[in-house]
């Protein structure tokens, strides 16, 4: 890879595309960038004007941007949105539980609601690879 030019006009952009190939994410911080693994991410919720990263380690990052910010970076590296406030790394599902409303179990145990339209959607996927 060839290294690239930290005076460039274009760093921001140069930056998302080598962010990209290294499969990680930048969270703002008050004083800088946090890089971290896009498949560390278990889930993104949005709660009560608030966007929380919840990661595999137990850490949780509160960020300023919106839970449909990270949707449209993050659904290419297979996130979906549950419901307006929930978006989920298929990677970390455990569970589709159809019984009652719907909800999906995450790896860590949390239990997160789906949307009607997103269950159908979830159950016809996890079937397609079963």
């Amino acid at each position: 890879m060839k290294p690239f030019n930290i005076h460039s006009d274009h760093l921001g952009y140069r930056m998302n595309i080598l962010i990209s190939v290294l499969g990680k994410i930048a969270f703002p911080l008050k004083q800088g960038l946090r890089l971290e693994c896009i498949k560390d991410i278990k889930y993104i919720l949005e709660k009560s004007g608030r966007t929380e990263v919840h990661l595999v380690d137990g850490r949780m990052l509160v960020v300023p941007e919106s839970l449909a910010y990270y949707e449209e970076r993050l659904v290419s590296d297979g996130f979906m949105l549950l419901h307006p406030k929930a978006l989920i790394n298929f990677f970390h599902l455990m569970e589709l539980d159809l019984s009652g409303e719907g909800k999906i179990v995450m790896c860590d145990g949390k239990q997160l609601s789906v949307s009607p339209e997103n269950i159908q959607v979830i159950e016809k996927c996890l079937h397609e690879n079963m």
